[in-house]
């Protein structure tokens, strides 16, 4: 298929269809795709600065939504690596899971196309859920 852009013409959708029917697709997941049950990395950043200030602490970054320089600070400050990977996964855990029963939910939606490789960039697991 020809890149152009983010619009197919008919012939680009009939390829796609064509591979995806014969196993040759290999999704690439972003976050988009479990917003907004979850929110993008910007959101989280925030969602963790937010947590992080009510126990007193002010954080001092512009960036407020970049969720490696976030992690990177929080890591820092509670001189421990693991600390901003255990209040993410708390987070994430704290959300309710998709409704994989319903037809038109993301993850059903592509795990119904039955291809050998999905590749994701999120930081959750509905995919294997």
């Amino acid at each position: 298929m020809a890149a152009r852009g983010t619009i197919l013409d008919e012939r680009d959708w009939q390829t796609l269809i064509y591979k995806i029917k014969s196993g040759l697709c290999t999704p690439f997941i972003g976050a988009g795709v479990s917003y907004p049950r979850l929110p993008l990395g910007s959101g989280l950043a925030e969602e963790l600065l937010q947590e992080e200030e009510k126990s007193g602490c002010k954080c001092p970054l512009q960036e407020r939504g970049d969720l490696p320089r976030v992690a990177q600070y929080l890591a820092v400050t509670h001189d421990d690596g693991t600390w901003p990977k255990l209040k993410i996964r708390d987070f994430i855990k704290a959300q309710p899971q998709p409704d994989f029963s319903d037809e038109n939910e993301p993850h059903r939606v592509l795990t119904d196309l039955d291809l050998p490789i999905y590749l994701t960039t999120n930081y959750d697991n509905f995919m294997v859920r």
